[in-house]
């Protein structure tokens, strides 16, 4: 992309600290059927092999199979839980919803008839596809010119697709746990060993009973020196695979719980909502209808069960994909935006690129899905298409766009340039007044790659364009102390005081936005310390950061003034401004509305 020093955003001030005020940009509160489980699980773990514990070794098969098995449980459609709101929230203790957890897990793994999650099996038998396409790659686009003579460029590795592991794989898995929890367990006289007895739910409830009391690591990167630890790490991912099996009411509260145990009030968590939909339904599709996923959230938006004084609005999936299909078949592809923005309490739209698409210029992508060019031989120039589309609206009417710009959780490797942020320079070329924030910064949690330029084009990207915001979601690098976790925070560190070489501290103290990226931050040790480290890491780091915690985010959402439409959707949804929510809504625009940051633009230099 060209150069973008010539430009440069001056705020006049740096706007004020709100004592206790936070706005989770990036979060998610989906339950396992809002996502295809077997696919979510592989892309979790195989981008993060240093989580799976040691115990593991070479049955990483067997084990995805084991979480995903853990996470398929009763969690509500969104069907059921949009009748079911007035129950409440999950009150199972934690001990005993961590035991039944491991539990589903283990049976799972023991294959005995009868005691397999069939749920999870009559998923991935009926969804399974045929042999021929299982390991199937992404296509060369057509479009890219051939020179005459010359091979087409190889295709690199793509992630093995995920196969359900023999029994054989499953109860070698389910022995080297028992036998390790065996040689841990007093000698009982008469008692069989687990190895021998096959009793799944007693085995979790011994397992459990020794990874608390032995406190073992939380993470294997928490304590390098335990890395010999069999089992370092599984009481977190145990627990992590469980919050999905909870309704999402219950993740509200339990994130907002997390938040607010470092003193602060989550005044407004703004959960994403994805749409995996056709990029990975080749293996295995969520029960919850992409559609009811966001009428659910909108249900949620409304109802009084919401922690007390915390908002939730957030942002609808775009599936440029299924939006393809839509125009095909004269819909409008824009049908569902709309009426989660207008009808269900939504801010903005959510783009996820990782799955197989840019920002802008897919007509000369190098790999496309083969099942979309089958469906769609000139694919890539609709991709550009209904994306175009998408851009102009969400400028025209004020929403504003989240987008995954790191490059992880990707459905084919060859994708692993499509959350490249220098895409964007050219939408934002044709749509100056649109508001972007790249999630994740660029991602400097990443040790395969050096993410420094993609964050330094997100940064240039600021200073030519007052809408340019970005992230720290799932950063948590910050809260834990092992590892990879120490060179993925001073690169992060490094980075942020290069930037006053180039004078653009002050640019970063009004862009940045605080974010969770829970419930993937689940997964990692000291979540519960992630915001207080966070907010005291970016403070001490730009010299002051105080529109890190929220002020910032309300500026990119629309929410620094009454009048912008962003508020008046809110309001609206809500019954207006004399409603519980609606009162809320105008106490935090007037609460931080004195102290936010006027922006000027300078003559380019």
């Amino acid at each position: 992309m060209a150069s973008l020093s010539g430009c440069h955003l001056v705020p006049d001030n740096h706007g004020v600290v709100v004592d206790g005020l936070l706005v989770d940009t990036h979060c998610h509160v989906f339950n396992a059927t809002d996502l295809p489980v077997y696919q979510f699980v592989h892309q979790v773990y195989l981008e993060n092999p240093s989580i799976v514990p040691p115990i593991v070794g070479d049955l990483l098969k067997p084990f995805l199979f084991m979480i995903a098995a853990m996470m398929t449980d009763d969690a509500p459609t969104g069907a059921v839980e949009m009748r079911q709101l007035n129950d409440g929230p999950d009150t199972t203790p934690g001990d005993n919803r961590a035991t039944a957890a491991l539990a589903r897990g283990l049976r799972a793994l023991h294959a005995e008839d009868g005691n397999i999650d069939t749920r999870l099996r009559a998923t991935l038998a009926q969804n399974t596809p045929a042999p021929e396409k299982q390991n199937e790659g992404p296509c060369r686009n057509p479009n890219l010119p051939r020179i005459a003579g010359a091979a087409v460029p190889p295709v690199a590795r793509s992630w093995p697709s995920p196969a359900v592991p023999t029994e054989a794989e499953r109860r070698q898995l389910y022995d080297r746990i028992a036998a390790k929890v065996d040689q841990a367990r007093p000698a009982r006289r008469g008692a069989l060993a687990f190895r021998d007895e096959g009793d799944p739910q007693q085995l979790a409830e011994e397992l459990v009973r020794q990874l608390r009391v032995s406190g073992q690591p939380r993470s294997p990167n928490a304590r390098g020196a335990l890395l010999a630890d069999p089992f370092s790490g599984l009481l977190n991912i145990i627990e992590w695979a469980d919050l999905y099996t909870l309704p999402r009411l219950a993740l509200v509260q339990r994130l907002v719980g997390v938040l607010g145990s470092n003193n602060v009030q989550p005044r407004l968590v703004m959960p994403s909502l994805v749409d995996y939909g056709l990029w990975l339904d080749r293996f295995d599709q969520p029960e919850t209808p992409f559609a009811d996923q966001v009428r659910v959230m909108g249900a949620l938006a409304s109802t009084s069960k919401l922690p007390a004084k915390t908002l939730l609005h957030g942002f609808v999936g775009y599936n440029p994909w299924r939006a393809i299909r839509d125009e095909a078949n004269h819909r409008d592809p824009l049908a569902l935006v709309k009426e989660a923005l207008t009808s269900h309490g939504f801010i903005g739209v959510k783009l996820y690129p990782p799955m197989g698409f840019r920002g802008s210029d897919n007509a000369h992508i190098p790999d496309v899905p083969c099942d979309a060019l089958r469906e769609f031989p000139d694919f890539p120039d609709r991709l550009d298409g209904v994306l175009e589309r998408l851009y102009a609206y969400c400028e025209r009417e004020g929403v504003p766009i989240m987008l995954h710009s790191a490059s992880s959780q990707l459905a084919y490797e060859q994708f692993d340039d499509c959350p490249n942020p220098a895409h964007w320079s050219a939408v934002l070329a044709r749509h100056p007044a649109l508001r972007v924030s790249f999630g994740h910064f660029g991602g400097f949690w990443e040790n395969k790659r050096d993410t420094t330029p993609w964050a330094q084009t997100i940064v240039d990207l600021m200073a030519c364009h007052e809408g340019v915001y970005a992230d720290v979601a799932d950063f948590s690098f910050v809260a834990n102390g092992g590892g990879d976790d120490i060179a993925s925070r001073g690169r992060f560190e490094a980075f942020l005081k290069s930037q006053a070489n180039l004078q653009r501290l002050d640019l970063l103290r009004t862009r940045i936005m605080f974010g969770t990226d829970w419930s993937m931050l689940g997964k990692t040790a000291n979540a519960d310390r992630f915001a207080h480290d966070m907010i005291d890491f970016m403070g001490k780091t730009l010299g002051g950061a105080p529109g890190f915690a929220a002020t910032n985010a309300l500026r990119f959402a629309g929410l620094d003034d009454v009048n912008t439409n962003t508020a008046q959707r809110l309001l609206a949804f809500h019954g207006g401004p004399g409603t519980p929510h609606g009162k809320l809504l105008l106490s935090m625009i007037s609460t931080v509305r004195e102290g936010l940051p006027k922006v000027s633009r300078e003559a380019p230099a």
